[in-house]
């Protein structure tokens, strides 16, 4: 079945963010729309950032183009009506902004997800399980590297062994960025580890101070960079500075090493034994089962002046609808608004798709054959009828009041001139 529309029947798109945990969810959408709602669904997209989600929910023409969405303050038609895996809070801004500026068309949050996503330091659970085999080294507890105490390097690959032909030189990296290394220094008091400096127009600048070109070291292995141990991140250094708090603060030997490429970033810590920076959920280190390495509670406070001591906060991961849907299709909007997964069920289809090599859909549909006890309550009652519909009897093709015997029943359009009662 179709949407209707003022140009005629129209299917129910999907719009599909670019990462693999957003192609998994979205296809268990697109299936149980399609094969068991009886809908026809497009997929659209696939667009890099959440922010497209709430561009092409809000019927803009040209959703992914940053220079101009192309949307409208006057009513439009989306072809785009259902969007999930968004994390809402990182661009809660531009949601405002849509809200504000786009009031007749904004998309609807219909709220979490079922589980929540993060950025944050992990480490292989192989070698968090030999740390505490031999030594009862709890390496996913932030002072289990305090080297006051442990010598956690021991159970890390030295950094010798990293090709640095697939490392950023220091002076492509967040490192040469003055206000980062400043507040760095600040928080810390660790002005060993920054350089101050003069520019060509006059200015200070503060730099991180870099060792062997590619490495910052902090005091806990500054003087014998041997008992360091490696924390591989990539683009410029994505959470480099959060990282560096958190070593010189709690006394870590993190050294930060930031991969070239995107290849480099998802090889490495494959390939090394490492720390690493990475987000869930996401398949790239999957293999590795991470254990994320906990530090004290987030303190928001402090992290809005630029203290990033304490551990990161999650965030909701979040499932979107076009302000339209609930009265084009109810029982697709009841759908989406039920929809609650755990994060190992993903996790789970992430795990399936690396061992397979399957497509999003095949593991999205063994997911779902597996787990009927997870998704049927997401589904409307069928004799449940929504406002504009009205209890149908197919044997007798009557509209009927009653549904003790739910055999037959099912919910049908008003006809012109009626209404529905309860």
């Amino acid at each position: 079945k179709f949407l209707s529309g003022p140009s005629g029947p129209y299917p129910i798109g999907v719009w599909v963010c670019d990462w693999p945990a957003a192609y998994v969810t979205s296809e268990v959408v697109h299936i149980l729309l399609e094969e068991i709602l009886g809908f026809r669904v497009v997929q659209t997209g696939p667009g890099p950032s959440t922010v497209d989600g709430f561009f092409a929910l809000t019927g803009c023409a040209t959703p992914t183009n940053i220079e101009d969405r192309g949307c409208s303050a006057e009513p439009v038609v989306t072809t785009n009506h259902i969007n999930v895996e968004g994390w809402t809070e990182s661009y809660a801004s531009t949601w405002a902004e849509i809200e504000r500026d786009y009031p007749q068309n904004a998309p609807r949050n219909l709220g979490n997800m079922g589980y929540f996503g993060k950025t944050s330091m992990y480490l292989p659970a192989n070698i968090r399980q030999a740390a505490y085999n031999a030594e009862g080294w709890i390496l996913e507890f932030y002072r289990g590297f305090n080297v006051s105490w442990t010598q956690p390097a021991k159970y890390f690959d030295h950094h010798s062994s990293i090709d640095k032909d697939r490392l950023k030189k220091c002076v492509d990296t967040r490192l040469m960025v003055s206000q980062a290394m400043e507040v760095y220094a600040d928080i810390t008091g660790d002005w060993h580890g920054v350089e101050i400096l003069t520019d060509d127009n006059g200015n200070r600048v503060v730099r991180g101070k870099c060792w062997d070109e590619y490495f910052w070291y902090p005091p806990a292995c500054r003087d014998e960079p041997s008992k360091c141990v490696i924390f591989f991140t990539g683009g410029s250094g994505w959470n480099l500075e959060e990282t560096m708090q958190k070593a010189t603060a709690w006394n870590m030997p993190l050294a930060p090493a930031i991969a070239k490429t995107w290849g480099d970033y998802t090889k490495l810590p494959l390939q090394i034994g490492s720390t690493f920076y990475w987000w869930v959920p996401d398949p790239t280190f999957l293999l590795l089962d991470p254990v994320e390495i906990t530090f004290p509670p987030f303190d928001r406070t402090a992290f809005l002046r630029g203290d990033k001591r304490t551990s990161p906060t999650a965030l909701s991961v979040d499932k979107y609808v076009s302000q339209d849907l609930q009265t084009l299709a109810p029982e697709a909007h009841h759908l989406v608004r039920g929809m609650v997964m755990d994060l190992e069920g993903v996790n789970d289809m992430l795990r399936d798709q690396l061992e397979t090599g399957n497509s999003s859909r095949d593991v999205a549909c063994r997911w779902l054959h597996g787990h009927e006890d997870v998704w049927k309550p997401w589904l409307p009652d069928p004799t449940k009828c929504f406002s504009g519909f009205g209890l149908y009897h197919q044997p007798s093709s009557n509209f009927v009041t009653n549904r003790r015997d739910p055999t037959g029943l099912i919910c049908n359009p008003c006809p012109s001139g009626t209404f529905s009662s309860k």
